[in-house]
């Protein structure tokens, strides 16, 4: 009877995680060494929909979130309005001396009503971050979410943001500490 309720109970924790998955098409052999005197560009991605519902501000709740996470480590990070293309972006940054940038992409925003449906929200944005001198792409990664079964109304894509942020900073970032000058 004690092995089957702690069977249960393990169940029923397992459904209030949620899962964050990071894809590359190449694997990351070295992580990304952020300075913290290097600045960020970030684009603004244009809002998501699913099926016919649009999310109004889920593209500037994407940026700041990707803001929020190159911020910790950065001296310099804003965010911008969506380019035509990668290249404008990467040529508006360098315009503006910034060394990074950050282009976020929404490829899946759903909010369902898990509490009936069973179906958790789910949320997978591709980021890529390049050299802003250069141009050359630094790294690519699809994120994927999915939020709790335990929801109880309260839970939507855009509250998996901060979580697969972090997600993808400790898997994919390393701070560079600053050097600091010899004592007399």
């Amino acid at each position: 009877m004690r092995r089957m309720a702690l069977m249960l109970m393990a169940c029923l924790l397992a459904g209030c995680a949620s899962e964050f998955q990071i894809e590359r098409a190449t694997p990351r052999t070295e992580p990304l060494v952020l300075k913290d005197t290097e600045s960020v560009y970030v684009t603004t991605p244009p809002d998501a929909s699913f099926g016919d519902e649009p999310y109004p501000n889920s593209g500037k709740e994407t940026a700041g979130a990707v803001v929020a996470m190159f911020s910790r480590h950065s001296s310099r990070v804003e965010s911008f309005p969506a380019s035509a293309s990668e290249a404008d972006a990467i040529g508006a940054a360098r315009t503006a001396g910034f060394s990074r940038v950050a282009v976020p992409t929404i490829l899946r925003w759903e909010n369902r009503a898990t509490e009936w449906t069973g179906q958790r929200d789910a949320l997978t944005l591709r980021l890529a971050v390049y050299d802003a001198k250069s141009g050359t792409q630094l790294d690519s990664a699809t994120i994927n979410a999915k939020g709790t079964w335990w929801t109880f109304g309260g839970l939507h894509p855009e509250d998996l943001l901060s979580r697969m942020m972090k997600a993808y900073e400790k898997s994919t970032l390393t701070v560079e500490p600053p050097k600091r000058s010899p004592a007399p």
